[in-house]
């Protein structure tokens, strides 16, 4: 009886109950009871979200190992493939090179180009001008 709130319970009360303390305990123990109910009922809200929020958080770090093993399959393959993108990037290099040196050996064609022609006009100023062929139709290739 201590527990609902019934400080002064005795043997007395069970064995010669007066009709004044009999009311009281019992109101007592139906107060006690109506109180442990609702309590329960947040206990078991607050039981449910606690599982709820377990489950979640066991989801998530099944998450995280999944990632984390993702992330490091990817490191290894960028590891195995470290020697072809080095190699990639030194013939990359080079080929750019390449076309920087075909483009220049362009320019200075089509300069030559535009000086001899500049010359050809200044030497013969009454000559007709050559005539320019659109490009692609030379008259020695063959015929598609």
């Amino acid at each position: 009886m201590n527990t609902v709130g019934v400080k002064d319970f005795t043997m007395l009360d069970l064995i010669k109950p007066e009709s004044k303390r009999l009311r009281r305990h019992i109101s007592a123990v139906i107060n006690f009871a109506k109180f442990r109910e609702e309590r329960l009922v947040h206990g078991v809200e607050l039981t449910q979200e606690v599982d709820a929020l377990a489950a979640k958080k066991q989801q998530a770090e099944d998450e995280n190992e999944r990632l984390v093993n993702e992330l490091r399959a990817a490191t290894a393959v960028r590891e195995q493939e470290a020697p072809e993108e080095a190699r990639l990037k030194a013939e990359n290099e080079g080929l750019a090179t390449t076309v920087q040196e075909a483009f220049n050996q362009q320019t200075a064609v089509h300069e030559d180009s535009l000086r001899l022609k500049q010359e050809l006009e200044q030497a013969s100023p009454t000559a007709p001008a050559p005539r320019l062929l659109p490009h692609g139709s030379c008259p020695m290739a063959p015929a598609p």
